[in-house]
C-alpha cells in the first residue's frame, strides 16, 4: 500500500507475544498493508526502522525495554513513526499520560475494524507528516540556493566597480602639480624649447669664462 509518491507505508508491530504477532501479521497481509514484526523493542530499534514511513503497533508491557522507554528512545532519534499502544486493562491508566508520537491507544481485548482504523488513520498522519517535512526542505533549499546566488551577484558587482575605478583615469592632486613657469606656457612646444635655452645661456657662461682667464694670464706676463 503506497500513501505518499509511491513510498511504501509498512506497519511495524512490537509484541513479546509471538501468538499476538502472528495474528496481526495475518491481519494486516489479509488486508493488503506490508508488515514487518519484532519481539522485542531493542530488536526494532537495532533493525533501523524507525525513519521508515509507516507506523508502530507497540505493546505497551514487554520484558526488558517497555513501550514507553521506547517512544523515549524514538523522541531522542527525533523520528516521526506514529505509535499506536496496545494495553490490556491493568495499564489502561497510561491512557492518561501525555505521549507526543502516541496516535491511540486500543486496548486487550479489542475487535480488528477497530485497529485496522487506527492503523489508517497512523498511515495517514504519517504520510503528511512527511509531506510537510518534504516541503519544508524544499524551501530550505531554494533560500539557500537564493541566499548563494545573491551572494555571487554582491561579489561581482563590487568586482566590476573596483575594476573601473582602475580602468578610469584618475586625476593628479593639485598640491602635485609642479606651477608654470614664468614666461613659459603649459603646452609641449614650450617646455621643448626650454632645454635649448639653458644651452645656450651655459655656452655663454663658460665663453666668458675662458676669457677672463686669458686677460688675467696676459696681465701676470706684463707685470
Amino acid at each position: 500500500m503506497t500513501r505518499d509518491e509511491g513510498t511504501e507505508a509498512t506497519v511495524f508491530v512490537v509484541d513479546d507475544d509471538a501468538a499476538v504477532r502472528d495474528s496481526l501479521r495475518l491481519l494486516l497481509k489479509s488486508v493488503g498493508l506490508p508488515v514487518e514484526v519484532f519481539e522485542s523493542a531493542q530488536d526494532f530499534l537495532d533493525a533501523g526502522r524507525d525513519d521508515r514511513p509507516g507506523c508502530l503497533v507497540l505493546d505497551i508491557r514487554m520484558p526488558g525495554m517497555s513501550g514507553l522507554e521506547l517512544q523515549q528512545k524514538l523522541n531522542e532519534r527525533h523520528s516521526i513513526l506514529p505509535i499506536i499502544f496496545i494495553t490490556d486493562t491493568a495499564t489502561c491508566r497510561w491512557r492518561s499520560r501525555p505521549c507526543s508520537r502516541a496516535v491511540d491507544f486500543i486496548q486487550k481485548p479489542f475487535r480488528d475494524q477497530d485497529l485496522l482504523d487506527r492503523i489508517n488513520q497512523a498511515l495517514d498522519k504519517d504520510a503528511g507528516s512527511r509531506r510537510m517535512l518534504a516541503e519544508r526542505n524544499m524551501i530550505r533549499k531554494r533560500l539557500e540556493s537564493l541566499t548563494r546566488a545573491s551572494a555571487r551577484c554582491s561579489i561581482s558587482w563590487w568586482g566590476q566597480g573596483e575594476q573601473g575605478d582602475r580602468r578610469r583615469p584618475q586625476p593628479e592632486p593639485a598640491h602635485r602639480r609642479d606651477p608654470p613657469r614664468a614666461g613659459h606656457g603649459e603646452d609641449g612646444g614650450a617646455l621643448a624649447r626650454t632645454p635649448r635655452a639653458h644651452g645656450a645661456r651655459g655656452r655663454a657662461t663658460r665663453g666668458l669664462s675662458s676669457r677672463t682667464a686669458a686677460a688675467s694670464l696676459a696681465m701676470a706676463v706684463v707685470f
